[in-house]
């Protein structure tokens, strides 16, 4: 899974995902529109980073 990743004041935000391995070409190209994005609040986003981290 790939995913773009922008912070924004005190937000992370999730948007444009896409399966590399399923793309247009391939057979099983899966639509990942209806998503939509995540928001995550910037301070709470990385303190689960850093306890993943560890």
């Amino acid at each position: 899974m790939v995913v773009r990743v922008a912070k924004k004041e005190d937000a992370v935000i999730w948007t444009d995902f896409q399966q590399p391995h399923r793309d247009e070409t391939s057979n099983s190209f899966w639509d990942y529109s209806d998503f939509g994005s995540f928001t995550f609040k910037a301070s709470e986003y990385t303190e689960q980073l850093i306890k993943i981290s560890k």
